[in-house]
């Protein structure tokens, strides 16, 4: 505003020396009022069209850079497509016009090279992410040669035309003068021009002024926004839990929406449900009261839905009848592909969001969903890698991982190493199917049958340990003869044949490894096998005698080729099959 003013005042003085001279000069302004009308002032034209059409061209990419909705994205980039035209054109009618000296060529080099620069690097961000390792450092590049060029293209302007165009004009205004009556009137009119280039001016002034505001409010923006992104990404990376994650995001959130009441609502394991999983805010008149994704507009449609006042006819069916009137933004959250969640702020209407806060909720909502997804998905693998597929117990190495907490603490154990009796001869004569099934019912028993700290696993085939903690030997031999009896009248309301298990029993001793415990556990179980089946077998316990009960053989349907196995009632497989099945 002040050198528009003096710009103003200085060219009501030259108006006025401009009108004085007229006589002296008027070939002169002759010739150069020529060269302004068919050079100067179109270079000079040419050169502001180039340089305002470099500005709405970087406004424009960098709204399609921020923007995450495809529409918005591909319209700003159109945009920023039609000022490079506008660009190429101007700069084309410029160089046409453009005088020839050689401080002249080098600005224009200089100039095609940054505004070169500047679009190839557009190019690669646009088809980059922030995530990207090189993202930050091409946006800057790009940035700096886009400014680059405008600034030179000012140079040029302001060194080579405006001072011609300038001076020129003063010279054009004092042609008209022709006498002293003629010249009093060219100085009033030359003084109403240069007033009026003033206001002009003025309005320029003020333009640029509010275009460099809006371009600063852009960069605050993006620059508050990556922080946040970049910040709640490294909390979160440092989260592995599912809990951990909500905690992380609440105080995400609380940044965000600086006071501001906002919730999240994740949908339940059959996906029909929300339930909310965290809020910033103790007043449940904060909450929203949708019951199920397929309810929620902005769960249902994926998209990120303002709702301006709960008094309008349009506005959310779940803010209608409010006892306040209130707005409320609700972003949907995706989780492994699904929309599964939505991130719901709200507040009174006397104190409207700030137009940061939706983009922002944005950016929480995208990085809450990666991070939980990724945390649902480890979590599941690691669940598998831990359990046995067909049963679901525990497998061998998820047993010895949880047993080394009792060995490092010297704890007492027992460990009973279960084995299913003639499970070969069931395999065979009914099918791996059947056998199957035979396998999950006993691991049913067998979790039933045991205390929630005790480890039960199925350690390989149609074997079976489990690791009972601060038991003695005697507890430990009535819980395997509860689940041989829970057996039996298990199978009685099951569709498998009958079949019974041995159980071999063996008590750590101190500093004795979890294998040697098993090992000793194993000879019971043999011990067991080879004095009947059927029975439980303590390790090292010379009253274990043969079992009194019969060892049912299942019943065979169908007639199957003959196998090299002799099963004998209450007795062992003979010589030519040696295996304790």
């Amino acid at each position: 505003m002040r050198w528009t003013l003096v710009l103003i005042v200085v060219g009501c003085l030259a108006g006025a020396s401009v009108v004085l001279a007229a006589n002296l000069v008027l070939t002169p302004i002759g010739n150069h009022a020529s060269d302004l009308a068919d050079r100067s002032v179109p270079a000079d034209q040419a050169l502001a069209g180039t340089a305002e059409a470099a500005r709405v061209g970087q406004v424009s990419f960098l709204d399609a850079l921020v923007a995450t909705v495809p529409a918005d994205r591909g319209t700003a980039i159109e945009q920023a497509q039609q000022a490079g035209r506008r660009q190429d054109a101007n700069w084309a009618a410029y160089l046409r016009l453009a005088g020839h000296s050689a401080p002249e060529r080098l600005l224009q080099s200089q100039t095609k090279a940054a505004f070169q620069k500047s679009r190839t690097l557009g190019g690669v961000l646009i088809g980059s992410t922030p995530l990207d390792a090189t993202y930050a450092s091409n946006l800057a590049s790009e940035r700096a040669a886009s400014t680059l060029g405008i600034t030179l293209l000012y140079q040029i302007q302001t060194r080579f035309y405006d001072p011609v165009v300038h001076d020129t004009t003063r010279a054009v205004i004092s042609d008209v003068s022709t006498g002293r009556l003629v010249i009093l009137i060219t100085t009033a009119a030359a003084s109403l021009a240069f007033l009026g280039i003033g206001a002009v001016m003025v309005r320029r002034v003020r333009r640029d002024g509010q275009i460099a505001a809006r371009e600063a409010r852009t960069r605050e923006v993006e620059t508050r926004r990556n922080e946040i992104e970049t910040r709640l990404q490294r909390a979160l990376e440092m989260e592995a839990s599912e809990d951990g994650t909500y905690d992380v995001i609440r105080e995400g959130l609380r940044t965000v929406a600086e006071g501001r009441a906002v919730e999240l609502l994740v949908a339940d394991s059959s996906r029909a449900h929300f339930r909310q999983v965290l809020s910033t805010a103790d007043d449940r008149r904060e909450a929203c009261r949708v019951a199920a994704p397929e309810e929620c507009p902005a769960a249902r449609t994926g998209q990120t839905r303002q709702w301006e006042d709960s008094s309008l006819l349009d506005t959310c069916p779940y803010l209608r009848n409010h006892p306040d009137q209130v707005w409320a933004n609700c972003v949907p959250v995706s989780i492994a592909g699904r929309t599964t969640g939505v991130l719901h702020a709200q507040g009174p209407i006397d104190v409207p969001a700030n137009e940061d806060l939706v983009p922002e909720l944005e950016v929480v909502a995208r990085k809450a969903g990666d991070r939980i997804g990724v945390i649902r998905v480890l979590a599941r693998t690691e669940a598998q890698a831990q359990a046995d597929p067909l049963t679901g117990l525990p497998n061998r190495r998820t047993l010895e991982d949880r047993t080394h907490d009792l060995l490092e603490h010297d704890g007492d154990f027992v460990v009973a190493y279960a084995d299913l009796d003639h499970f070969k001869l069931l395999n065979d004569l009914h099918g791996h199917e059947t056998g199957d099934r035979a396998l999950r019912l006993f691991a049913r028993v067998l979790r039933d049958g045991v205390r929630p700290r005790d480890i039960p696993a199925r350690y390989g085939g149609e074997e079976f340990v489990v690791v009972l903690p601060d038991c003695t030997i005697a507890d430990a031999r009535d819980v395997a003869d509860r689940i041989r009896s829970e057996l039996a009248v298990a199978i009685g309301a099951a569709t498998v044949p009958d079949f019974t298990v041995s159980v071999g029993l063996a008590s750590a001793e101190s500093g004795e490894a979890l294998s040697e415990v098993i090992a000793r556990a194993d000879g019971a179980l043999l011990q067991a096998k080879q004095t009947g089946r059927n029975r439980v077998v303590v390790a090292g316990d010379p009253a274990d005698g043969p079992s009194p009960d019969p060892v049912p053989v299942p019943a065979a349907p169908i007639e199957r080729p003959a196998h090299k196995v002799v099963v004998k009632i209450g007795g062992d497989v003979n010589a030519e099959h040696p295996s304790r099945t």
